[in-house]
């Protein structure tokens, strides 16, 4: 009987291996520890921790090409450099170097088209949808100003502004790529030179502009439609009217929220968006302006 226990046990040691593999098998040594053979031409003995650290060490390196990944799907911003490109450049010329962060290498920052070739200025024009002459005039103000350097192996821009990869700057807003390209496709370089200007001043839990957008949320203070039109250097009265243009789709780039009697602005967290943990449900539902008419 102990014999027959013996080889009931041993028989459930069995694994898929020991079925598909000849000449390997499961058994019992002299204290009655279940041992594990096979040919040592074709098999190992690899220790269970061993086994256990070399699949953690996997997963490790796939969340790590994850990441990189992840980050290949946006740009960074840094909000306070940009203060000074804002300076320097129209706001159609804003609007541009928006739109170009699309084509930047991953790490390196050059401009590049379909097979990672450096964009000649015709490339660019034509990717932009402007006349050479635009971004000839573009290209020279950006290089007289180190926005973008005309390097030996192409155009780069500066990652002091901008930069495709890793941030440990707090001070950063990430723009999503694919959702820019729909924005783009939708709203002329102007008016993304308005938005542009917005950049320096979105909160980073709220995506609120804020006159602090580095305060606490309980301490923000929101800018109104006058704060608003002083940083963008418009009339009040046509801020309003650049709310109702800057839309994409059946969703809004910049949407105006009312509580409580007081109005701020808020940018689209789909397209812009400042902090690590993904953006609440409800704010981005807030931007879905024409979802409903189009189903009725």
């Amino acid at each position: 009987m102990a014999g027959y226990k013996k080889r009931m046990t041993a028989s459930k040691l069995e694994t898929l291996e020991h079925k598909y593999f000849a000449g390997t098998g499961s058994t019992f040594d002299e204290e009655g520890r279940p041992i594990i053979y096979g040919d040592a031409r074709t098999h190992k003995l690899i220790n269970i921790n061993q086994a256990e650290g070399y699949k953690q060490q996997l997963e490790q390196e796939a969340e790590r090409t994850r990441n990189q990944e992840n980050q290949k799907a946006f740009t960074f911003t840094d909000m306070e450099a940009i203060k000074e490109v804002s300076s320097v450049l129209t706001t159609q010329q804003c609007g541009l170097l928006l739109m170009l962060q699309c084509f930047i290498e991953f790490n390196t920052g050059l401009i590049v088209k379909t097979g990672k070739k450096p964009m000649s200025q015709a490339d660019i024009a034509r990717k932009l949808n402007v006349s050479r002459q635009t971004i000839s005039d573009f290209i020279k103000v950006c290089g007289e100003n180190e926005i973008i350097v005309d390097s030996d192996i192409g155009y780069i821009i500066n990652p002091r502004y901008h930069f495709k990869g890793s941030a440990d700057n707090p001070k950063v807003i990430r723009t999503y790529i694919a959702r820019l390209r729909e924005v783009y496709d939708e709203i002329d370089p102007v008016d993304l030179g308005h938005i542009y200007r917005m950049l320096p001043y979105v909160h980073l839990t709220t995506n609120f502009l804020c006159v602090d957008p580095y305060v606490d949320v309980r301490e923000i203070e929101v800018m109104n439609r006058k704060q608003l039109a002083e940083v963008l250097e418009l009339r009040p009265e046509t801020v309003s009217r650049l709310l109702g243009r800057l839309k994409f789709g059946e969703e809004a780039v910049c949407a105006k929220i009312t509580v409580e009697g007081e109005t701020g602005y808020c940018l689209n967290p789909t397209v812009f968006w400042r902090a690590g943990k993904q953006p609440d449900e409800t704010l981005i539902a807030m931007f879905r302006v024409g979802a409903k008419k189009k189903r009725k």
